[in-house]
């Protein structure tokens, strides 16, 4: 069947369920309680993080005799005078860095031989290329307040390693993620399994220019893979993205902070949320999300397009929506939300949802919500539902604009296989 929907239709297919009173995860709310709303929409917790007042350095040790050490080529942690221990029963933390700073120094790459490093503090990457053989390369945080892989300046690469965490409070500032993305230009983390953080898997603060890609990233406490303060021009793609503590891939722009802009997420999966949304976009500008797809069973939203006046995020323009394999989300924020709760402060255009499946979504394919314009089209997408066209969509705001065009019904047995292929994430 084809629907073909205008504006004026959207009333005809309210869901007896308003947005506010749907979405309970922080609790019951009847919509009015901002605390309670604030809640719902994002995890407790997950406030803007906090840089620390300089940029952390590892334990101090003694600095290698250079004559000691290459002036390019590849330096091992392992080797003489950095003898960081690949069992795992001394803490590794000044080898490791030595090792780093002096590759920084000397224009040399730095080695993670297989084995269990553990390490204690934040380790600095400044424009260098640091690379492991594959999943037995593990380094070991055992201080989940500085636990990051901190990379900075231009051209740090991060790949085919391994960074695990067995943190159990979730905390915020950008020290406490596996990988902290720290105004890096012409960066690229490539091959690495994540698993566990103390907040996010893999931070992107401001990075610009730079690949996310084919990367294993399970259980963190916070977001898996996010990006704010500014980043530009990062390309996010073959990723695997499984129990997600907070929104899977994300997209976030704080009022007083750069927006976020230029975006590519392109051919990932993200499945097993524990909390959160699967993608997001949370103020940004220039945004594309494509051949991804979502199983999300938390009854949190597959896509949440939002400007939240809850966390202060800055307006959205621009976002592409296309080629998408949306599974079992939105039991209560619908499979694909968008919400607007900032008024006439900042406003949601240009949002193209176009060629994606939607398959048995737990409450509607299609929400708008909130107080705010939002404008743009959602066209030429299959819905897949037992509930028929009354499943397609709710619309709650009065400021909305989303004409439904060229939108297929389906049964939920017509669904066969995803529009694209996602992402496999690290294979070594």
């Amino acid at each position: 069947m084809k629907l073909n929907l205008p504006t004026t239709t959207l009333t005809a297919l309210l869901v007896s369920c308003s947005f506010l009173a749907a979405c309970g995860g922080g609790g019951s709310s009847d919509g009015a309680d901002a605390a309670a709303t604030a809640n719902r929409l994002r995890r407790p917790g997950s406030t803007q993080p906090t840089a620390p007042a300089s940029s952390p350095t590892a334990a101090s040790s003694a600095t290698p005799a250079s004559s000691t050490t290459p002036t390019s080529g590849v330096i091992s942690i392992t080797q003489s005078p950095y003898n960081a221990d690949p069992t795992g029963k001394t803490d590794s933390t000044n080898a490791i860095q030595n090792a780093l700073t002096v590759a920084a120094t000397n224009g040399s790459s730095v080695s993670i031989p297989a084995g269990t490093f553990v390490y204690s503090n934040v380790l600095n990457v400044a424009g260098i290329k640091v690379s492991g053989v594959g999943k037995a390369s593990i380094l070991k945080a055992t201080n989940f307040n500085n636990q990051a892989v901190h990379l900075t300046g231009t051209g740090a690469s991060l790949s085919n390693l391994a960074i695990t965490s067995a943190a159990t409070t979730r905390l915020s500032p950008y020290q406490t993620s596996a990988v902290w993305i720290d105004g890096a230009t012409n960066f690229n983390v490539q091959g690495i399994t994540i698993t566990g953080s103390a907040s996010v898997g893999i931070f992107n603060a401001g990075g610009q220019g730079g690949t996310i890609q084919n990367n294993t990233v399970q259980n963190t406490l916070a977001d898996s893979i996010t990006n704010t303060n500014g980043a530009n021009g990062t390309l996010i793609t073959g990723n695997l993205v499984t129990g997600s503590g907070d929104d899977g891939i994300s997209i976030v722009s704080y009022s007083g902070s750069p927006i976020v802009q230029n975006i590519t997420v392109k051919n990932n999966t993200i499945n097993g949320q524990v909390w959160g949304r699967g993608m997001s976009v949370v103020g940004g500008n220039n945004i594309t999300y494509t051949g991804n797809i979502v199983d999300n069973t938390d009854s949190y939203a597959d896509m949440y397009i939002s400007s939240e006046s809850e966390y202060n995020t800055l307006g959205v323009a621009n976002v592409t929506v296309t080629g998408n394999t949306f599974l079992h989300g939105g039991a209560s924020q619908g499979t694909v939300t968008v919400y607007n709760s900032q008024g006439a402060t900042y406003n949601i255009t240009g949002v193209n949802v176009s060629g994606n499946q939607i398959v048995n979504p737990g409450f509607v394919g299609f929400q708008f919500v909130g107080n705010g314009t939002e404008t743009g089209t959602i066209q030429n997408s299959t819905l897949y539902s037992a509930l028929g066209s009354s499943a397609l969509q709710n619309n709650g705001n009065s400021k909305s604009s989303f004409p439904v065009t060229a939108t297929t019904v389906a049964s939920v047995p017509a669904y066969t296989t995803p529009v694209a292929a996602g992402g496999a994430g690290a294979t070594q």
